[in-house]
């Protein structure tokens, strides 16, 4: 929510078929409006949900970007709306992220599904102030889990997440 209205993203529809970030005002009889189309070269196909820093939000997509293995945005809805893309995934540091980012001490975290050195899936740190730095927090393997799927929660001062695959049983 910002300024009395509501934010939220579709993962298909809009003008590419990728997702649309959307604006809904509930004042009156409601209006709604799409605000942004994703699609390939900047994002496809958005995961969770977007999360509110310094009166902009920011979100994650499943696909697009320049390796196709999507990316972290910001979007603010002041003004027209700017869209800016602030961390393309690889395949090397970690790629396809599924679920929300999470915020702690003004950092988001999240989870890929794929790509790291094992190509197991990462989690990663994302900082929105100064430069934007990105960095890979622990790699998957099949021994301690693979291919994370959903959000971290936060309990106290660690996060937990779920794996489809790995762990003892393999």
């Amino acid at each position: 929510e910002s300024g009395g209205k509501f934010y939220g993203m579709t993962v298909s529809g809009g003008s590419s078929d990728g997702g649309v970030i959307f604006e809904y005002d509930p004042v009156g009889s409601g209006s709604y409006a799409d605000k942004h189309h994703f699609d390939i070269a900047n994002g496809l196909y958005p995961q969770g949900s977007l999360i509110e820093s310094g009166g902009k939000f920011y979100g994650m997509t499943a696909y697009g970007g320049s390796s196709g293995a999507g990316v972290i945005f910001e979007y603010d809805p002041a003004g027209s709306g700017t869209y800016t893309v602030k961390h393309e995934f690889d395949f090397n540091s970690g790629a396809n992220p599924f679920g929300s980012l999470i915020g702690s001490g003004g950092k988001f975290y999240g989870m890929t599904a794929y790509g790291g050195s094992s190509g197991a899936g990462v989690i990663f740190e994302y900082d929105p102030g100064g430069s934007g730095t990105y960095s890979v927090k622990h790699e998957f393997d099949i021994t301690d889990g693979a291919n994370p799927n959903g959000s971290l929660i936060k309990s106290g001062s660690k996060f937990y997440g779920v794996t489809i695959l790995g762990g003892s049983l393999g």
